[in-house]
């Protein structure tokens, strides 16, 4: 990333409440974290039920794959009031028996699979379950299954997609094969927002991963470019996501279009901090101007305030790689990585970039430049 300081817009103090009072201690940050997520909700998620009735899973059908080392499940999971929702879900896991970390991911359309399957699966002991989200909710305005079977919500796509993250998760968290301690969500670009969603309401999801998040992700909503800094490529604004993808948010995001677009109370790093004191991983790639490289990177590095405070400095990561807008084989391989070195305590493979010891000297890269973005530091920190 260029050092380049033009265009230098502040962002906005993680310790600070809305009434402007700041925050001192861990303690007050988790307590506060509450008004965050109903800020989050009423600004962009909009309402969706709290207590929603568990799911069930039916398997329909298993075979081998890969010479008989992994299983497929197709599952029915059934919800709703009434039990009226069905949909199709995935399972791929090892045929060994035993309790593995698991990534629950929604893909766009039953074609979408994960590149590194065989991977994840038969060689480093993953899980992938997984589901088409427009089963559950279509790309498209109108009302859904869920709509009809939770009436009187005003939320959008991305909650309810990540709705169905947690229905998924219901299943799972019950299967011999799982362990609850290793439960990762995760989603590409609008999956990746619907990922952090998911793990910022449901803290069952003990890790979470975005790939290619951008806008209302852990993009910056302030702070837009390239991979060559600051004003470089074209980045996704709230007033474009709002326009094209209004059904996708709650009706608080649309008093933030045009010129009050700087007035939006959230942006990435308050979402990236939000998943804390859990890991967070977010993949990028370099040349995906629309989601803003230079600007997530800001927002992972601000967000490191929270991790820091929290006592968690090595468990909030990000990943660049060459390319454009995909989720590809080495994002998943990136995600694989920080399972292993968060939950098995083994050394990574790729170039995951995380906060590591007592010196940040010990990082890949110097951040000081990076300051002029914001001032403000965690508690007990000058400077």
């Amino acid at each position: 990333m260029r050092n380049d300081k033009r265009n230098l817009t502040d962002v906005f103090d993680l310790f600070q409440r809305l009434d402007g009072s700041r925050i001192q201690t861990s303690e007050e940050w988790m307590e506060y974290r509450e008004e965050w997520k109903q800020l989050l909700e009423e600004e962009i998620y909009g309402s969706f039920p709290k207590n929603p009735d568990k799911a069930k899973g039916i398997v329909r059908n298993s075979r081998l794959l890969y010479d008989g080392r992994m299983i497929l499940e197709d599952i029915d999971l059934v919800f709703g009031r009434d039990e009226q929702i069905h949909i199709p879900a995935e399972i791929l896991r090892p045929i060994q028996k035993g309790q593995y970390p698991v990534i629950i991911w929604n893909r766009h359309e039953k074609g979408d699979i994960c590149p590194a399957e065989e991977e994840l699966v038969c060689e480093r002991g993953m899980i992938l379950a997984s589901f088409c989200r427009c089963d559950l909710a279509a790309d498209t305005p109108g009302e859904t299954l869920l709509d009809r079977a939770y009436a009187g919500y005003g939320w959008g796509r991305i909650a309810q997609w990540a709705f169905g993250m947690r229905k998924l998760l219901d299943y799972v968290e019950e299967q011999p094969y799982c362990n609850r301690d290793w439960i990762v969500s995760a989603g590409h670009s609008r999956g990746g927002k619907a990922a952090l969603c998911a793990a910022i309401y449901d803290d069952r999801f003990t890790m979470c991963h975005a790939n290619g998040s951008g806008c209302l992700g852990v993009g910056s909503l302030r702070i837009l470019g390239g991979h060559f800094g600051p004003g470089f490529g074209s980045c996704e604004t709230v007033t474009n996501i709002e326009k094209s993808f209004a059904y996708w948010w709650g009706k608080g995001l649309s008093q933030y279009v045009g010129d009050k677009e700087r007035q939006i109370p959230v942006d990435g790093h308050l979402l990236r901090a939000l998943i804390a004191p859990r890991p967070i991983i977010t993949t990028e790639g370099c040349g995906d101007d629309w989601s803003n490289p230079y600007g997530t990177q800001i927002m992972w590095r601000a967000a490191q305030e929270v991790y820091d405070f929290l006592g968690v400095k090595e468990k909030n990561a990000i990943h660049y790689r060459e390319g454009g807008h995909k989720f590809q084989k080495l994002d998943w391989e990136a995600l694989a990585d920080f399972i292993e070195m968060q939950f098995m305590k083994k050394q990574r493979r790729t170039n995951v970039v995380w906060f590591e010891g007592e010196e940040e000297k010990r990082c890949c890269f110097d951040w000081k430049w990076e300051r002029p973005f914001y001032q403000w530091r965690r508690p007990g920190i000058q400077g």
